[in-house]
């Protein structure tokens, strides 16, 4: 196989994956559109396009029949298969939005092109690539994607590889999520649209202090395969830090999912604080203390309540800045209770305690 720039001509709307040597790349992707398609097809550097020795598969991206939404993060795999060859390479183009999070063997040559670092080995003739693609924010009517895979044989000439091309087109989602969120002190709101909900199951709410690693919070059920759609509302209540980021995952029927426009909230103006109980669980004859950290002096309700939601303690204190230690003055029945500390201009801080 010689190291050698494969050629292919597309259309500059559609993005282009082209499998190269090891060592030659051209970082201009413009290029493809005018190259030639023959450079490296029929008798060129890897010999002609054998689809059935270099066979391509894409799952993630998304379908014609349920568009892409705007701001949307898509998990893609490209699957790779090519019987008798040793090694596979590839180059991945999309013609709008961005490639990130690229997995292993995959290196970024633009914002909207990648390529493989050396030829992928091999396992029972197979690999994967895998990526994300963020779609495009602004309602840009198809977003494409172009794939150029090769199967090679290391064998340092220009014959026994094989390669082949992939693309797709996919038209702007007929129901584009809308996803906003509101705050005040300790509150966050989501609140998300929907018009259609053509193969969808169900959404996550997931968020993150620091904008990489999310938690899911809560699931909910989509209203399944209907042309019609619902507005949903979500209230969280964070206490730990300034900033938190929220992201909708969109999981449809058949378990492929993508990701909403992360959305960052920030609380400069919000309190701020966390509550501890201890000891928890503890005997009826122990008291119960509260370790409360408060960002600034304000006035604190703190509640006890039973099962059945009943009050069975209620107090009003005022908290410092800083770190404050106050105590529940009252014998609590066995059983399992309630704590809500609750600042004057912020949602409850709930604790669930065990009295034995």
């Amino acid at each position: 196989m010689k190291q050698k720039f494969l050629q292919l001509i597309f259309p500059v709307t559609v993005l282009g994956v082209i499998y190269i040597g090891t060592s030659s790349y051209s970082n201009n992707f413009s290029i493809i559109s005018g190259a030639s398609q023959t450079g490296c097809g029929g008798g060129g550097c890897h010999g002609a396009s054998i689809p059935a020795l270099c066979n391509i598969s894409v799952t993630g991206f998304p379908d014609g029949t349920t568009g892409y939404n705007p701001g949307s993060v898509y998990p893609i795999t490209i699957n790779i298969s090519a019987a008798g060859k040793l090694a596979a390479g590839i180059n991945i183009s999309v013609s709008t939005g961005s490639i990130s999070n690229l997995g292993s063997g995959l290196t970024l040559v633009n914002g909207t092109s990648a390529r493989h670092t050396s030829p992928k080995n091999l396992t029972a003739s197979a690999t994967t690539y895998t990526f994300n693609w963020t779609a495009p924010n602004t309602l840009i009517a198809t977003a494409s994607l172009y794939i150029a895979a090769n199967g090679v044989n290391l064998n340092g000439g220009t014959g026994g590889d094989a390669w082949n091309v992939y693309s797709t087109s996919v038209p702007l989602s007929a129901n584009p999520l809308k996803f906003e969120t509101s705050s005040k002190a300790n509150e966050v709101t989501l609140n998300w649209e929907t018009t259609k909900e053509i193969d969808l199951d169900y959404f996550v709410v997931e968020r993150s202090i620091d904008g990489n690693k999310y938690d899911s919070l809560t699931v909910y059920k989509a209203l399944g395969n209907v042309n019609i759609g619902r507005n949903y509302l979500h209230k969280d209540h964070p206490h730990y830090t300034d900033d938190y980021y929220y992201r909708l995952k969109l999981v449809t029927l058949s378990g492929t999912y993508s990701y909403s426009q992360v959305k960052k909230v920030s609380f400069n103006n919000g309190a701020k604080f966390e509550v501890i109980a201890f000891p928890n669980p503890n005997s009826s004859s122990e008291q119960i203390n509260l370790n409360v950290f408060n960002n600034r002096s304000e006035t604190l309700q703190v509640t006890v309540s039973d099962v059945k939601g009943l009050v069975i303690y209620n107090q009003t204190v005022t908290a410092n800045e800083g770190t404050n230690y106050l105590h529940i003055n009252r014998t609590l029945p066995a059983g399992l209770h309630m704590i809500s500390v609750t600042p004057k201009n912020g949602a409850p801080y709930l604790i669930k305690h065990l009295t034995n």
